[in-house]
């Protein structure tokens, strides 16, 4: 619920009072400074009581009447309210009535009649302000959010991107083109400020504007469950049962899957959000889609958007430089119109406001002499995430009234060494807590970091529950330092209402070059952490599809994960994954190994039967030759005993058996004659018997 500040002449002040009713029945806390119990108190100096109530609201609803407008209270309090980055919520009583204050773009709430309709556009407008993320800041919460980026209830103290902001507003304001509104990339390199500039920039620029629903931002998720199109289902189901329309999760998700789903599911919200028009979806951390999601999850996603491209849903994503190209392509793709906004780092002469700013807010002072310091240490907008941890490392503890010190400044190691010196405290602080090894706490670190194919080092979230204790206990020290961060699942929009328990991931990627020991690790581990990476994706296709064979990795690769990879580093469905890839690859390879010896027992005992048969076959032919000669030998034994003889040696000689044996035999008997025949027949000695 919002803190509301009702500002109004005193003429007006029963239409103050009517007007507190309302936003109170809607369970807001109001001030009124005619109100009994909260309001105005005697002794209580008005300049300062009013000022102080103006840095603690969230909106300031303005009762616009011709005492209004000649007001001098009523235009200081306007004043504050724009300089403090306050919702204005002008109600206009009287057609002729305006403020030179209130920007044109600001939509105004005619209270006429019963005023049934300005308290629904009111109580809507703040609903708005609820659930377009993050609490609302006030003097009691730091005031510099670290490494995290600024969400939208800290839209009053975030400074520097004011005119980055309105830029993107017209883009996304102006009418879709004839290929429809499509999609509106926030491209920049990391640390440049992209998802504050949606979360507390663009996204509460917008919700305050009643043409618009604007949807709590969704990052994508590495659940291996869960696909950007579920995420964006939770989502709208969320922003549903915050309405009237009570939709579950399921109903969307099944609402999605249906032609021009996305678009229709929208119509609904639209209407009982109305007057918005338009729906901005935010998506931040886009460089995750493809390094977190399936292809096939990835390019459903966008073919959904691509769907509604034409109708009432902006969506502008923040995405690293580096990124840009796969986006494009994947929008050529699938036919999404896609548009850039190249955000810059921020210049130095911006860098004072960055610093100043949310001090004034806060009461705090800061030397002119410390602003030049941390100016000079910061160098350029690049390094924006080592200024605001460094300012928030100095706000700690210091509240309204006092000063940001040098001296601690100084202790801190200055911008680039803040960070650093306090994970090196942290790391040793670790070890400590559980008698391990820096390697080992190093190593627990590494659990939430992940390369992609590319070699681009991103975060990874792991579930708490799925640590060991003695990596959880380390990783607590890091929490308390705020260099990770705990997420409740019903705090991230997109998480699966069944999540196991909080998830923790590190605070922001800048740590990955800022801190050199984690930065040496990931190096030394940059192979296993891609292969793990690999694994987790394919685990995560696998999953998706209903486990077919066809997706498992083959015998060696799944081994060599098994054999490289820790188990305990791995999700459930990782490990599951690489088990049955292995068991099915044994598999394959015992059916493989049994049929090549089959395969090889058939041609060895082929290739016997085919010798003895052409042996056989040689037998008998050579058989068959000396009986031929036999025959001859005896037909030309009374005629030419020597012929005779030749062919009774050569039957002899290639089939030395009886038969051949025999009829040589014969011959030599029948014959008188001892003789020596040469190859010409001649007889060359004869004797007589």
């Amino acid at each position: 619920m919002a803190r509301v500040f009702i500002s109004h002449a005193s003429a007006d002040r029963a239409l103050a009072v009517r007007i507190r009713g309302w936003l109170c029945e809607a369970g807001h806390t109001v001030f009124l400074d005619a109100d009994l119990h909260a309001g105005l108190q005697v002794g209580d100096a008005l300049a300062d009581r009013l000022f102080a109530e103006l840095y603690r609201a969230d909106a300031l609803v303005a009762v616009v009447t011709a005492a209004f407008e000649t007001s001098q209270w009523c235009a200081a309090e306007v004043g504050i309210a724009r300089a403090n980055g306050l919702r204005l919520l002008p109600v206009r009583v009287g057609p002729a009535v305006s403020h030179r204050l209130v920007s044109t773009e600001t939509h105004w709430t005619e209270l006429t009649g019963d005023g049934t309709k300005a308290r629904k556009a009111l109580v809507e407008a703040l609903r708005q302000l609820d659930s377009s993320g993050g609490p609302p800041w006030s003097a009691a919460l730091p005031v510099y959010p670290g490494l995290p980026p600024f969400e939208a209830g800290q839209a009053r103290v975030f400074f520097g991107r004011r005119q980055d902001s309105r830029r993107l507003a017209k883009e996304l304001r102006a009418p879709a083109g004839p290929a429809g509104g499509g999609l509106l990339a926030v491209v920049g390199p990391s640390g440049c400020g992209k998802s504050s500039l949606l979360r507390a920039g663009l996204g509460p620029l917008l919700a305050a504007e009643a043409d618009w629903l604007v949807l709590a931002p969704l990052r994508p998720t590495d659940d291996p469950y869960a696909d950007p199109t579920s995420a964006l289902a939770r989502l709208l189901a969320a922003e549903g049962r915050r309405r009237t329309l009570g939709w579950s999760t399921n109903q969307v998700a099944v609402g999605l899957n249906q032609p021009g789903g996305l678009a229709g599911l929208v119509a609904d919200l639209l209407a009982d959000a109305a007057p918005a028009r338009h729906l901005l979806l935010i998506v931040d951390q886009a460089e995750e889609l493809f390094t977190r999601t399936g292809k096939a999850d990835l390019r459903r996603f966008a073919a959904l958007l691509a769907d509604a491209a034409g109708g009432p849903v902006r969506t502008v994503v923040t995405i690293r430089s580096e990124f840009l190209d796969p986006l494009s392509s994947l929008a050529a793709q699938v036919g999404l119109p896609l548009a850039s906004f190249v955000l810059r780092p921020l210049s130095r002469e911006a860098l004072p406001l960055v610093i100043t700013g949310p001090a004034r807010h806060a009461g705090i002072t800061v030397e002119d002499e410390l602003v030049a310091r941390m100016i000079d240490d910061t160098g350029g907008g690049d390094a924006l995430p080592l200024l605001a941890f460094v300012l928030n490392q100095l706000a700690k503890n210091v509240t309204r009234g006092g000063a940001l010190s040098g001296e601690r400044y100084t202790e801190l190691g200055g911008v680039h060494g803040a960070l650093a010196g306090q994970a090196d405290v942290a790391l040793a602080d670790a070890a400590a807590a559980t008698g391990r090894g820096t390697g080992d706490v190093l190593g627990g670190l590494l659990r939430l970091v992940t390369i992609d194919d590319a070699g681009q080092v991103t975060r990874r979230r792991a579930e708490l529950a799925s640590l060991p204790g003695p990596v959880r206990t380390e990783l607590d020290v890091f929490v308390a330092r705020r260099l990770l961060t705990i997420h409740d699942p019903a705090e991230i929009p997109g998480a699966a209402p069944d999540s196991t328990g909080p998830v923790i991931d590190i605070a922001h990627e800048q740590i990955f070059t800022a801190w050199p020991p984690l930065a040496a690790a990931v190096t030394a581990h940059a192979d296993s952490l891609r292969l793990r990476s690999r694994a987790t994706d394919a685990a995560a296709d696998w999953h998706r599809t209903d486990r077919p064979a066809s997706h498992l990795w083959d015998l060696s690769r799944a081994s060599t994960a098994l054999h490289t990879l820790n188990p305990a580093d791995l999700t459930p469905a990782t490990r599951t994954f690489l088990a049955a890839s292995r068991r099915h690859g044994q598999r394959r390879r015992l059916r493989a190994t049994a049929i090549l010896t089959t395969l090889l027992l058939l041609a060895t005992t082929g290739g016997i039967i085919a010798w003895i048969q052409r042996a056989d076959a040689l037998r008998q032919q050579k058989l068959a030759t000396a009986r031929s000669l036999v025959t001859q030998a005896e037909q030309l034994r009374s005629t030419n005993i020597g012929q005779a003889l030749k062919l009774n040696l050569a039957a002899e000689k290639l089939t030395p058996n009886d038969e051949t044996r025999n009829s040589l035999a014969a011959t030599l008997i029948n014959t008188p004659l001892t003789a020596s025949i040469d190859d010409d027949q001649y007889v060359t000695a004869a004797a007589f018997s």
